[in-house]
């Protein structure tokens, strides 16, 4: 399975776009930065960079160029607010194999995405180094980001973390989930744990550089989708 790596800085709709892909069976990891992006892509194999071309200090024409000078099978597809023709020349020139105007219809993406997805199992790139291991030390409340940095977690993220990592790879139901942080079970508790699991997702990549491989899958819960450690 080809894996789809967001990169965008718009987080609300980064996290749109991670939801539904992952709803449509691919990988999906969003980052919003492109040291975020060089850490995400370690160990994967086809992959597809879905870019922003505004990123803040740098030009995503610029992460193109390099992204495609480094693998000639990455994919990249570039979606965008700037529609003018200059820049899709631009994009397209930088190494893009696809260059989508914002805002896009869902299964349009969707669609773009499958038809590079079988130039690119065709290819047969081959996988990267391998990924190194989370690891949760219960006892410190720290997690273990592959790259060796650390994170302080609170005592709900930790309960989170817990039990995701130990039932690594499984879709954890909400309810499950809500019962383990110790919040109330009422009408809002739902709400609750989208916002704690956004908000570690955002303190793990800021502070690691890796983006958090709990994904969502919808109306169901969320799954550890990476390698832990046992501790």
């Amino acid at each position: 399975m080809v894996a789809v790596v967001v990169v965008e800085d718009e987080v609300p709709f980064r996290e749109t776009l991670c939801d539904f892909l992952s709803m449509r069976g691919y990988q999906s990891i969003g980052v919003g930065s492109e040291r975020a992006l060089q850490a995400a892509l370690e160990g994967l194999g086809e992959v597809i960079v879905l870019l922003d071309v505004n990123l803040g200090r740098e030009s995503g024409f610029a992460i193109a160029r390099r992204l495609r000078g480094r693998d000639p099978d990455i994919g990249i597809i570039m979606l965008t607010a700037r529609d003018a023709t200059e820049d899709q020349v631009a994009g397209l020139g930088a190494g893009a194999d696809i260059y989508l105007a914002k805002p896009v219809d869902l299964s349009t993406l969707e669609a773009n995405i499958a038809s590079l997805s079988r130039r690119l199992v065709h290819t047969g790139a081959q996988p990267s180094a391998t990924l190194g291991w989370w690891t949760l030390d219960p006892a410190s409340w720290v997690l273990t980001a592959p790259n060796g940095t650390h994170v302080s977690l609170t005592a709900s993220e930790r309960a989170l973390l817990a039990l995701l990592i130990a039932r690594s790879g499984e879709t954890v139901g909400f309810r499950d989930l809500v019962q383990a942080t110790g919040g109330p079970d009422d009408d809002h508790a739902l709400a609750r744990l989208a916002v704690m699991v956004n908000r570690l997702r955002r303190k793990v990549e800021r502070e690691t550089g890796y983006p958090l491989p709990v994904k969502s899958a919808r109306s169901a819960g969320y799954s550890f989708a990476a390698s832990a450690a046992p501790h």
